[in-house]
């Protein structure tokens, strides 16, 4: 196992855990949140999205399809306080866009050399990652950092855990 497979895993994992606790909810159960003045399914669901989008925009340009004209204007922390629906896209429209992402970053991260995972991340990013190899890695943590929140979401309306 080299270190292009181990980010593959670690992507394949959190898919499982985005389907495991998203899967069974209904359109109104993406809108509640876990605790007040927590972020909804919803408003979770476009920002990672959106950080997606960035993170491999700034890493790989043109890897992943474009989010629809306007997205990242709807899942800003200004827009994070609405309740409605309208104001988003429906969890249909976002779990098709989170298809389409995965789908493309695993074909660019399959595409990657080990020599390419040591490259420094670009500059903006440092926050996060020291290399590329670990700008990919944290696109599988960070949705695996938020299906906690929806973990609890779960129980909260009253469904079974999954593990």
């Amino acid at each position: 196992m080299n270190t292009i497979d181990t980010i593959e895993y670690s992507l394949n994992v959190s898919n499982m855990l985005v389907h495991t606790y998203v899967d069974d909810l209904s359109q109104d159960e993406w809108l509640v949140r876990p605790t007040e003045g927590a972020n909804h399914l919803t408003w979770q669901f476009g920002h990672l999205l959106s950080a997606t989008k960035g993170l491999a925009e700034a890493c790989f340009p043109g890897a992943l399809p474009d989010l629809p004209e306007g997205f990242d204007e709807k899942y800003t922390t200004e827009t994070s306080s609405s309740d409605n629906l309208e104001d988003f896209h429906t969890a249909d429209e976002l779990m098709n866009l989170y298809e389409s992402q995965r789908e493309s970053l695993l074909k660019a991260v399959a595409g990657l050399s080990e020599d390419d995972l040591v490259k420094p991340a670009p500059e903006n990013l440092e926050r996060i990652a020291k290399t590329i190899g670990e700008v990919c890695e944290f696109q599988a943590l960070h949705w695996m950092m938020h299906a906690g929140q929806w973990a609890i979401i779960r129980r909260k309306l009253g469904h079974p855990a999954k593990f």
